[in-house]
């Protein structure tokens, strides 16, 4: 396995996964991992954790990154093709409603514990799952998926702060991040 850090503002390199943990309890493994990587790879800004008694509400403004599809055609298409570069967006927070789960996969993403964003002409894709999403500078979220592209549904990540005694458990004591 591996991962890119220091993508944005680009243009990132690869770096071989070390350790990998996967958030599970009694109702099975949830749709997010935690990546250990060797700290001499880093070159980039660590993320901050949230300040988990100011999360984002219904209406406000996040920003999330990613690669996935970015042009259509006049139907609203998915044509082939990546950008050059990471791509970032402004989306606000929405209801998510229940029953969020993904189609036939073996992760969960429990009621409660989603956090849903949409913006008029704006959408996510394949392959932006595993982005940060930022409220105030902050990583509040995880981003797990979205409708079909396209601006067909609700984007959602997973909150961190339904995870965060989970992510401290396995964070370096000293440096909180």
């Amino acid at each position: 396995m591996s991962a890119y850090v220091g993508i944005h503002p680009g243009p990132g390199s690869m770096v071989a996964i070390r350790d990998h943990q996967i958030f599970e309890d009694l109702r099975g493994k949830h749709d997010i991992m935690l990546l250990r990587i060797s700290p001499a790879s880093i070159r980039t800004d660590l993320v901050q954790l949230p300040d988990c008694s100011i999360p984002p509400n219904i209406g406000n403004e996040i920003k999330i990154a990613g690669l996935g599809r970015y042009l259509v055609n006049q139907q609203n298409i998915s044509l082939p093709g990546e950008p050059p570069h990471l791509k970032c967006a402004k989306m606000h927070v929405v209801n998510c409603g229940l029953n969020l789960t993904p189609c036939n996969s073996p992760v969960l993403w429990p009621n409660g514990n989603t956090m849903c964003y949409e913006e008029a002409g704006v959408d996510t894709c394949p392959g932006d799952s595993g982005g940060g999403v930022l409220f105030n500078n902050t990583i509040y979220g995880v981003h797990v998926g979205s409708g079909k592209c396209v601006c067909s549904g609700s984007a959602v990540s997973l909150k961190v702060c339904s995870y965060i005694g989970w992510i401290k458990n396995f964070i370096t004591p000293n440096s909180g991040k």
